[in-house]
């Protein structure tokens, strides 16, 4: 697995100028990820950041962490669309197709997905204080499923 540059799509989501704080993590390390959430949380509050101490924390962290969720899904299907390229035992007309249909699939999943979570807003939470935080974290669960369906698929 090539997590190291599967993270760089979210080092740009980074404030500039705020180096990671040194420690024995590594990209892709829970650990890592935290950091990186912290610091983008503590930039865009302007303050020390806690992601358990009011909805707005809250959601921000949930948000956050589903934007970390969905570079790495965009940089596994980009990989998928790539491998397909590659797969020269298939005629080209095979792969267009191929390629054309996984675009159709992912569309139709990104539907299920937005439409999925918004259901946990709109009835589950009712517009509640948590209704938001609670469709971020919907989004993000599925967001790491599909990039696991995709993952399984490049492996040999």
């Amino acid at each position: 697995m090539r997590i190291s540059w599967l993270v760089l799509p979210y080092l740009a989501l980074l404030a500039p100028g705020r180096p990671l704080a040194a420690q024995a993590c590594q990209p892709g390390d829970s650990c890592w990820v935290q950091e990186l959430i912290q610091q983008r949380c503590t930039a865009e509050l302007g303050r020390s950041c806690n992601c358990t101490e009011s909805n707005v924390e809250l959601t921000l962290c949930a948000r956050l962490h589903y934007e970390y969720a969905d570079s790495i899904l965009n940089a596994v299907y980009r990989e998928t669309l790539a491998v397909i390229d590659e797969s020269d035992w298939l005629a080209a007309a095979t792969r267009a197709a191929w390629k054309r249909d996984l675009r159709e699939a992912q569309r139709t999943w990104i539907r299920l997905k937005e439409l999925d979570c918004g259901l946990v807003s709109e009835y589950e939470y009712a517009g509640g204080s948590h209704a938001r935080f609670a469709e971020l974290d919907c989004l993000r669960a599925h967001t790491e499923f599909r990039t696991r369906q995709l993952r399984e698929r490049l492996e040999p």
